[in-house]
């Protein structure tokens, strides 16, 4: 699937596409349902090429599941209008510029999942995965922030954390922390 129209996309419904060319979004996308992207358990990617955001109903949910793919955001996610949830399936490495919503959501990675500009969230985050990297400032959490990492947890230099909640970090991989938390 790959859209690459001027304008924007509406999206209100689940998109599955087992391909290897994946799910492509080149323009501004805004949810007007709650909606799961699923490229099955191949190396098919999903990428959105501007922002993703909640319409002006209410916030609404995003579930992406990559299998063996990435997943590459380079607009910001939820910037204009926050989302009520952010999850993440499955996927080799996810990347995004910037995140809010409710809660963020990792259940499974085989990469690194990369957050390079601000994360705020006003419930929790909750990541199971290889490795965690976020490196952008101003970072807050309404709720509790949890990594169960198998590779490096990273926070930058600049990437402060202000958690309301409390923050646990399991499993058998390494913390580098840069800034305060």
């Amino acid at each position: 699937v790959l859209t690459d129209a001027a304008g924007s996309v509406q999206l209100g419904g689940d998109v599955t596409a087992t391909g290897a060319a994946g799910v492509v979004f080149n323009e501004q996308v805004t949810l007007t349902g709650d909606v799961r992207i699923d490229t099955g358990a191949g190396d098919g990617p999903i990428r959105f090429g501007a922002t993703v955001d909640s319409d002006s109903v209410q916030p609404r949910a995003l579930t992406l599941a990559a299998g063996g793919g990435n997943i590459t955001v380079t607009g910001a996610v939820g910037g204009t209008r926050a989302l009520a949830g952010l999850a993440i399936d499955s996927a080799a490495d996810a990347g995004f510029s910037a995140i809010t919503a409710a809660s963020l959501t990792q259940t499974a990675g085989t990469g690194t999942t990369s957050i390079a500009g601000t994360l705020t969230l006003t419930s929790d985050l909750d990541f199971t995965g290889n490795a965690l990297t976020l490196t952008g400032s101003g970072n807050t959490l309404g709720g509790d922030f949890k990594v169960a990492n198998s590779g490096v947890f990273t926070t930058g230099n600049a990437a402060d954390l202000d958690i309301a909640g409390s923050f646990n970090q399991t499993g058998a991989g390494a913390s580098v922390i840069g800034e305060d938390i």
